[in-house]
């Protein structure tokens, strides 16, 4: 008789026994991410998503769009032409996602804001396989710094404002890259990581010229982390600099180059009016205002243009703090880059994109704005991280380096805390870009001191007021006359504020009052055809002067082709009203071509005819108006 052999059962494994820490830590991130923008997702567009998207008749087109935002300036779907910015801004690829979006979704945010959270959270996740293939698998490193970048509130204009998918695009794409880069210097014989690594980095080039200032990123991370000589590690680099050479041609050959005449307008140059001194003495300031946010993100704003930030000399202590500040980071860099230390590492990652945008090179249009924050908190991350490491774990690299996190009380208590503050920053800010309404009404605020803030939230006011013009809502254009007005004292020579304040008083009928504003814009933009309507309007409608009524009308649509359905109606109605009924004829017939639905442009054409003892054509074109309003008498 045999014994029967016993089989042992072999034990359940529990669900955290069959995915590692790590995989758990990565879904976590992913879902931390998800989790701080979710109250995005029933946002509406708000801020610049007009630029990129509500305004721009490329994006509108979708997929019939896409050849001419191929070849076009970033700025050229909205203003037709290429802005006054220093050198054309070749953005094309974000560009293309709003076009697809749009052609599938329409006018739906929502789809927009979806979008952004996932590539921040794909973003995220990049960060910590980038630092992971860096500092290695043992390494507390690569949890601490995507968890740092991940709840930075620094990040919530990026990724709360749809316009804003350039810089996302750019940062994920180049992290793609860099990983990339690194397999291959690792094994050269895949030349399709290499591949890879050049396709990615193109496309990030095609989100945002940024991607360039990291060039020298990918010399020096072979040298600390291949252990590579850095006079070997630098050719391995030229593929990469051979892409960015090209994207430069192409850039050039379609907008234009990096570099060329400022524009003359403070608005969107705000260093203009400024000398040497005062320039690079203002641009100090603003980057310690950049070193400040990273430490202490309050308060957060969308707007700091003039005079938000004034021009200050370097009496001024805080131009003398900044340019300390940052002339010791950079010659901490320099002097200890050699050495692998990682501080000097994180100075290269946060200053070599903070210094395309800071203006020292070349004008971008603003003096400062948190979005330019994004790709620069990456160094910043990572330098905190170090110095945690430094001061609470003193090893860097552990078997199982959550568990070393984990018995570590004061890192803890020091995580829980920051985590918990930056989320709750985050979700805050976040409802502040629900819409123009509700971020201009908060940013009115902290941005007191920008004309542009003041204009942008008096704008909200008279949208309301157009949107329903009752008696009760003039109230409306109280509350935006006085904050153009405030606009006006902080730049007397705002065109945008001088007709915007012509419009508010022509719809509170002070027709000398709109005349002075209006005519103070041509002044100052003499090709503005919005201000030759509107005077048109004024003199017709309010001060009775029909003849410069007259001219200003056919000026704006003969000489600026403004064939908009407001200026045709007010031109025919001129025409009419001093018996130049032959030209008014016509103007009508072009307003029934634009929308042929309304009856009113039938009635007035009925009326002209029947001024001219037409009275066949009159009856004509009453039946046509009956029978689109059958109420019509």
């Amino acid at each position: 008789m045999t014994k029967k052999k016993k089989t042992r059962k072999k034990p359940i494994q529990s669900i955290s026994n069959k995915a590692d820490h790590r995989t758990w830590f990565l879904v976590f991130l992913f879902g931390l991410s998800c989790l701080l923008y979710a109250n995005t997702l029933g946002h509406q567009y708000a801020f610049d998503d007009s630029i990129v998207i509500t305004d721009n008749p490329y994006t509108q087109m979708g997929f019939k769009g896409i050849p001419k935002l191929l070849t076009s300036d970033f700025f050229e779907g909205i203003y037709g032409f290429q802005t006054e910015l220093t050198g054309g801004r070749y953005r094309p690829l974000s560009l293309l996602t709003f076009a697809i979006e749009y052609q599938f979704f329409g006018g739906n945010p929502m789809p927009g804001h979806l979008c952004n959270i996932i590539f921040y959270a794909l973003t995220i996740l990049m960060i910590f396989l980038v630092l992971e293939q860096w500092f290695g698998r043992k390494s507390v490193v690569p949890y601490l710094a995507s968890l740092f970048f991940l709840i930075h509130p620094i990040h919530t204009e990026v990724v709360a404002n749809i316009k804003s998918r350039d810089e996302l695009l750019c940062f994920l794409l180049l992290l793609g890259s860099l990983f990339q880069f690194f397999k291959w210097a690792q094994k050269e014989g895949q030349v399709k990581h290499l591949i890879w690594s050049g396709v990615f980095y193109f496309l990030s080039l095609l989100a945002k010229e940024t991607a360039i200032t990291y060039l020298p990123v990918y010399p020096i991370i072979l040298f600390y982390f291949n252990d590579l000589e850095l006079r070997k590690s630098i050719p391995k680099v030229f593929p990469l600099l051979g892409i960015a050479i090209a994207y430069l041609v192409i850039r050039i050959s379609l907008v234009g180059m990096i570099g060329g005449e400022d524009s003359s307008d403070i608005m969107e140059n705000p260093f203009v009016n400024s000398g040497f001194v005062e320039k690079y003495a203002t641009i100090s300031v603003i980057l310690l205002k950049y070193f400040g946010l990273l430490f202490f993100p309050n308060p957060l704003t969308s707007d700091y243009s003039f005079n938000q930030i004034p021009l200050v000399s370097f009496s001024d202590p805080f131009a003398l703090i900044g340019l300390a500040l940052y002339a010791l980071l950079v010659i901490y860099m320099i002097i200890n880059l050699g050495k692998k230390n990682i501080f000097a590492f994180s100075i290269l990652l946060f200053l070599a994109p903070l210094s395309i945008v800071s203006n020292i090179v070349f004008n971008i249009g603003a003096p400062m704005g948190e979005r330019f924050l994004f790709v620069p908190s990456f160094g910043f991350a990572l330098a905190l991280t170090w110095a945690l490491n430094i001061w609470l774990i003193k090893d860097v690299s552990t078997i199982q380096p959550l568990r070393a996190i984990k018995n570590n009380i004061p890192l803890v208590c020091f995580l829980a805390l920051i985590t918990v503050a930056a989320s709750i920053k985050t979700i805050q800010r976040n409802f502040d870009w629900y819409d123009n309404n509700t971020l201009f009404a908060k940013d009115v605020i902290s941005s007191a001191n920008s004309a542009k803030m003041q204009y942008y939230y008096a704008n909200t006011f008279i949208g309301k007021y157009m949107d329903d013009k009752k008696p009760e809502n003039r109230s409306f254009l109280d509350t935006a006359e006085y904050h153009l007005q405030l606009g006006l004292e902080i730049n007397p020579e705002f065109v945008f504020c001088l007709y915007n304040m012509g419009l508010v008083k022509s719809n509170k009928d002070e027709g000398e009052a709109a005349k002075y504003y209006l005519e103070e814009t041509l002044r100052l933009q003499p090709g503005h055809k919005k201000a030759f309507r509107m005077l048109g309007e004024v003199h017709g409608r309010l001060l009775q002067n029909y003849d410069l009524a007259l001219y200003y009308l056919e000026t704006a649509k003969y000489q600026y082709g403004d064939n908009e359905p407001g200026t045709l109606q007010n031109l025919a109605n001129v025409y009419a009203m001093k018996g130049q009924f032959s030209k008014a004829i016509p103007i009508y017939q072009e307003l029934i071509a634009i929308d042929p639905t309304k009856p009113g442009y039938f009635i007035n054409l009925g009326l002209t005819y029947q001024s001219l003892g037409n009275q066949a054509k009159a009856e004509e074109n009453f039946a046509k108006a009956r029978a689109l309003d059958p109420s019509i008498q």
